[in-house]
């Protein structure tokens, strides 16, 4: 999913996560008169199974940032970092801890 002009890609962030459940409760549920989705359409998901998952990748986005935020040197520069932490939510912390750091 591309934003617009911008060329921003929220494919692994937890937006698109929730546009994808946005959407297939939408294709499961029958539409309203309308053509809307409801709230209540949303609740029928199953959220005990996605919250996990969105928590740890929240988790895991803070820890990095912290992480780069304090780590004196970095690997390239800091600002690109976070950049790359921030937008690329799954692979970007990760991408960090095993390039981004320094290891003094």
């Amino acid at each position: 999913m591309v934003l617009g002009d911008m060329g921003i890609n929220f494919s692994s962030t937890p937006f698109y996560y929730l546009l994808t459940i946005y959407y297939l409760a939408a294709k499961a549920k029958k539409k309203s008169a309308k053509g809307e989705i409801t709230l209540e359409e949303l609740l029928h998901v199953n959220w005990s199974l996605i919250a996990p998952i969105l928590i740890l990748q929240f988790i895991l986005t803070i820890t990095a940032l912290i992480s780069c935020i304090k780590q004196g040197d970095t690997n390239g520069p800091k600002w690109l970092w976070i950049l790359l932490i921030l937008f690329i939510s799954l692979f970007g912390p990760i991408l960090y801890f095993v390039v981004g750091r320094k290891n003094n």
